[in-house]
C-alpha cells in the first residue's frame, strides 16, 4: 500500500526538446487521499524533481496541464470532497468502486515541464 512520502519512478513515453524517450523521472507521492463513500475516488499527488540520464541528474518541476486531472485523462469534473489542502497542479483522481486502485505498469499521463533543466 502507497503513502505520502512514497518515492515514484516514472519514464518519459516520448521524445522531448531536451530529452529521449525512455529516462527516468524521479519524484514522491506528496497527498493520498481516500474517499470511501459515494462519490469513490482515490487523490494522488505527485511532485516530480529530477530527470537522471546517462549524462546525469537534471533538477526539474513537472506538472499536469490542469489543476486536477482524471486518470482516464481528461480534466476532473466530478464531485470532488476534500477537508485538506493538496497541489491541484500534481493530482490524479481514480474512480474506484471499492475504495482501492491499483496503477497499472506502463500507465500514462501527461505531465509538462514547468521549471526546465539549464
Amino acid at each position: 500500500m502507497a503513502s505520502a512520502g512514497d518515492s515514484v519512478v516514472a519514464r518519459l513515453a516520448d521524445n522531448t526538446k531536451l530529452f529521449p524517450r525512455g529516462v527516468t523521472v524521479k519524484g514522491r507521492i506528496t497527498h493520498l487521499e481516500r474517499r470511501l463513500i459515494a462519490p469513490h475516488y482515490i487523490l494522488i499527488s505527485f511532485s516530480f524533481f529530477s530527470l537522471e540520464t546517462k549524462d546525469g541528474i537534471w533538477q526539474c518541476e513537472v506538472k499536469l496541464p490542469h489543476k486536477i486531472e482524471a486518470a482516464i485523462g481528461r480534466e476532473w469534473d466530478g464531485g470532488l470532497i476534500s477537508h485538506t489542502d493538496f497541489p491541484p497542479e500534481g493530482t490524479l483522481v481514480f474512480q474506484t468502486p471499492h475504495g482501492d486502485v491499483v496503477i497499472p505498469r506502463g500507465f500514462e499521463s501527461a505531465w509538462v515541464t514547468v521549471k526546465a533543466p539549464g
